[in-house]
């Protein structure tokens, strides 16, 4: 799992993850980081998209149940 945080303030982006307790690598930038944004066609936040291992996006846009039950699939 990887975060990309390229709109936000960076210390913004760091006292979220700490009160969200996340725990995974996230990209910190700043409003000049756009390339994860242009590369992947993402408009808003949050945009989550799925990615395989090799790399090959296999959802996206998905949130709850259906984020879960894909991450289950993909996961086993």
């Amino acid at each position: 799992m990887l975060g990309v945080a390229v709109w936000d303030n960076p210390e913004d982006t760091r006292k979220a993850m700490t009160e969200l307790e996340i725990t995974w690598p996230v990209i910190i930038g700043t409003q000049q980081l756009n390339e994860p944004t242009d590369l992947y066609g993402i408009k808003g936040i949050p945009h989550i998209i799925v990615f395989g291992p090799d790399g090959t996006i296999l959802a996206r846009g998905l949130t709850g149940d259906d984020l879960a039950n894909k991450l289950a699939e993909v996961l086993k």
